[in-house]
């Protein structure tokens, strides 16, 4: 209730302490969606690396807090979707396999990017976003490719 409330404040006491309570998916999940709208960002990443040490077979909560951090923590987004079971998870979605190429996109990994891209494409060929970005991706290689 007190999220809902907008007292935030009162929301990550609360989170928080359910976190300790019942460590899982919805409670780790929950704070970090308090400290994201806080903008509290070093605190969701200290969050999400000591969730996924503790946890590390929780592979939804780790794509769930990878991409909370993508925009402010990047390389720690990145680290946490550096499984092999997200590669798979990503294979068999093209929703997942698209972010994950944007986020690669946006490290500058154009390479790994194309990968995952090129997979979103295949799951889902008439999507505009998924086209628009393998496009993107193949300018990036394309470009990159003409300087050298």
């Amino acid at each position: 209730m007190m999220e809902y409330r907008n007292d935030l404040a009162k929301a990550a006491n609360y989170y928080t302490d359910y976190l300790q309570s019942s460590p899982g998916f919805n409670s780790v999940t929950s704070l970090a969606n308090v400290l994201l709208k806080t903008q509290r960002n070093d605190e969701l990443a200290v969050l999400a690396e000591k969730y996924i040490t503790s946890h590390p077979a929780d592979n939804s909560a780790r794509v769930s807090l990878a991409f909370k951090l993508a925009a402010t923590h990047l390389d720690i987004a990145v680290q946490l979707l550096s499984t092999e079971h997200v590669h798979w998870l990503a294979m068999q979605n093209w929703k997942l396999s698209n972010n994950l190429a944007a986020l690669y996109l946006m490290q500058g990994d154009a390479t790994r990017a194309l990968t995952y891209s090129t997979n979103a494409i295949t799951l889902n060929p008439s999507h505009g976003g998924v086209k628009q970005l393998h496009s993107k991706i193949q300018g990036v290689l394309e470009a990159s490719a003409n300087d050298t």
